[in-house]
């Protein structure tokens, strides 16, 4: 997909940062499974009697450790992960502007500010999240849960576990669903935002005309009209989420109550002890976050991905004016001359044979007639060979090194001789 290459292009800048915020992140996970385990012993400790007070501090003193892991692990994770996607917002928001900069005015006559304005903001954003936050949810919806679930089997049951994690499975399902409506309608809530953001545009930049004709009231009536239209949109998005993080937070409920009450029958019958009761129940409620970043994962790409589409949609708009197979794209600077000979202007035919010349330095090229061209002449089309004699063609400098005022470098001062 194309969208998914425009990420990967940004992403590979900043990969050793990916692998030291991924690999922070692993630390913090692995370290935070033991805690439940640290927890259990102290609990068949006390209960049977087999741990003094010695005992107790250093299991204390161990999760006192782990903690500290977690907290240097997390601030790690943040700065790494956060701070590369925050990098590749401000580097895809640079090219983003670069490449609308060479891009026509026919270009801005058939795409509105508004919606050019609602790509460089919202669009960008979920871009930020899908490289940012969605690399957190979609390890932690992994490697995370099973981590746990692995602690669950071998340190708990087997059994126990394949109870607690059955109504689990409904998730997997159910979040395939949910990402497909979830990337239509944010798709469409982007697009309400980008007409909203474009009718706002254009009533204020055409405040006296809608004055003039005295146009404010129907004005104010189309307003509205997009506004609840956007305010539709926004609310599709919202419905969906309202209705699916409760139904997460239902399902993880179901299994700690299966937890609750297949747990206490084999706690009573000895085949396991008080300890591993608790444990696990602690495990179950480290299953929520995987569980949620599950959703989560999945509404930061179909919310991504629809971005992305946007955005390349941006890039894949070509400029009317191209450079050729002769430019040499190590000229930055124009020095010498440059000539255009029979100069002839459709508005004035009289004019034929009219030669206009660049002069290094701001020497005219005319003589005592010559004036400055562009007094006069700039803003009318004229149409002349140009002549190479200086030290490099101008046509064949790249597209960004030229001036697009007045066809020469900034230090040319073009003159025509009558």
């Amino acid at each position: 997909m194309k969208e998914l290459k425009l990420a990967w292009r940004y992403v590979r800048r900043h990969w050793w940062q990916y692998i030291l915020g991924i690999l922070a992140l692993f630390i913090v996970d692995e370290v935070n499974t033991y805690v439940p385990r640290f927890t259990g012993e102290i609990t068949n400790g006390l209960d049977q009697h087999t741990l003094d007070m010695g005992g107790v501090m250093g299991l204390v003193w161990k999760i006192v450790l782990i903690g500290v892991i977690i907290a240097v692990g997390r601030f790690a994770w943040r700065f790494f992960l956060f701070g590369s996607a925050r990098s590749i917002e401000k580097e895809l928001r640079s090219d983003l502007f670069a490449h609308l900069s060479s891009l026509s005015p026919h270009y801005y006559n058939e795409h509105k500010t508004g919606d050019l304005m609602a790509r460089f903001i919202n669009d960008l954003q979920a871009v930020r999240t899908l490289v940012g936050m969605n690399v957190i949810s979609a390890f932690d919806a992994t490697v995370m849960l099973l981590l746990v679930l692995w602690q669950m089997m071998t340190y708990v049951s087997p059994k126990l576990t394949g109870v607690a994690v059955l109504p689990l499975i409904l998730i997997i399902f159910g979040d395939y669903f949910y990402g497909k409506v979830m990337h239509k309608r944010f798709l469409a809530k982007q697009q309400a935002f980008s007409t909203l953001t474009d009718q706002v545009q254009e009533t204020v930049s055409g405040i006296r005309v809608i004055k003039s004709f005295v146009q404010e009231r129907k004005e104010l009536y189309a307003f509205a009209k997009t506004t609840l239209f956007t305010k539709e949109k926004n609310l599709g998005v919202v419905r969906l989420q309202a209705l699916v993080m409760p139904l997460l937070d239902l399902i993880v409920g179901i299994a700690s109550l299966l937890t609750l009450a297949y747990g206490g029958y084999l706690a009573i019958y000895g085949e396991i002890n008080i300890g591993q009761f608790i444990s696990f129940n602690s495990y179950v409620t480290m299953l929520v976050w995987p569980m949620m970043a599950v959703g989560e994962c999945i509404t930061s790409v179909s919310q991504g991905l629809a971005s992305l589409r946007r955005i390349q949609e941006i890039f894949d708009a070509k400029p009317e004016i191209v450079d050729g197979d002769m430019v040499d794209p190590s000229i930055q600077t124009l020095k010498g001359d440059i000539d255009i000979e029979h100069l002839s202007r459709p508005a004035d035919r009289a004019g034929a044979g009219r030669c206009v010349g660049a002069c290094e330095g701001g020497r005219d090229a005319g003589g005592a007639g010559a004036h400055r061209f562009g007094q006069k002449h700039a803003a009318e089309p004229a149409y002349a060979p140009v002549r190479r004699t200086g030290r490099h063609d101008y046509h064949r400098r790249a597209q960004p090194a030229r001036n697009p005022a007045g066809g020469a470098a900034q230090e040319y001062r073009l003159c025509a001789a009558g």
